[in-house]
Parts: C-alpha cells; sequence; structure tokens
C-alpha cells in the first residue's frame, strides 16, 4: 500500500511529482496485458496519470536504462481519483508517448510510477494505492 500526500507549491520549474515503486531487475511481464491498483482519495488542482518504466526509455544513468537520447516513459491518460476505494486496470496498450520507444516494451519493466502534473498554482491532495498487480 502506498498512502502518498501532495502539496506542491506553486512553480514553473518542473511542473511534475509523483511516486512509483523501482524494480530491483528488470521484469518480464510479456504473459501480462496490463496493471490494476486500487485507488481512492482526494486530489485537487493536479492531474494524475500513470507510466511504466522500461529499459527502452529509462537514460543510461540510470540501472537498467538503454535510452541515450530524449528519454520519456509511455504513460497513461488522466486518472480520476474517487473518495471510495475504486479498481483501476491500465492495459499496457493505453500508455503512449514514450522516447525513442512509443509504447512498453513489456519485456523489460524497471518501474511503476503515478505521475501528478502540477499546475503553476500548486495542487494538493491524498491519495491510497493498494492491491497493485499484473492483470492477464
Amino acid at each position: 500500500m502506498l498512502n502518498v500526500t501532495v502539496n506542491s507549491i506553486p512553480t514553473t520549474a518542473f511542473p511534475y511529482g509523483g511516486v512509483g515503486y523501482v524494480f530491483y531487475s528488470c521484469v518480464d511481464a510479456s504473459a501480462y496485458a496490463g496493471i490494476r491498483f486500487t485507488l481512492s482519495g482526494t486530489l485537487s488542482g493536479c492531474i494524475m496519470s500513470f507510466a511504466v518504466g522500461f529499459s527502452g526509455d529509462e537514460p543510461c544513468g540510470n540501472s537498467f536504462g538503454t535510452c541515450s537520447g530524449q528519454c520519456a516513459l509511455p504513460t497513461s491518460a488522466a486518472i480520476s481519483v474517487a473518495a471510495s476505494p475504486t479498481s483501476v486496470t491500465i492495459p499496457f496498450s493505453s500508455l503512449t508517448g514514450g522516447m525513442p520507444v512509443p509504447s512498453v516494451d513489456r519485456t523489460h519493466l524497471t518501474d511503476l510510477q503515478w505521475v501528478f502534473g502540477i499546475p503553476q498554482a500548486g495542487c494538493s491532495g491524498t491519495i491510497t494505492i493498494d492491491n497493485i498487480a499484473f492483470v492477464p
């Protein structure tokens, strides 16, 4: 279970924050179609999304990264946060925008990330992420 408190100050320098789970070695998730987790809480002003790290889009300086140019992880569309625990399923095929590899390479996962887009005015909230599992 991840309990996350978001309390950002207004910023234009780096308008993102987040929390994640890093694997100690690359994970082969090729037998799975996506990730499921339970999400609850409140989030005001932020836009929350989900990303999966894999070696092709992680910078070379990271433990398992092989990307040496412009690197970005494939990310989901915005995720709504409800006060009551809600099951969220993110298919790997829905994650887009990675660089240099646009979609997830399920054979070399390095981490899972819940990302908060922070507007100039800042944002706040408290969320709980639980029951994280791969989906067949």
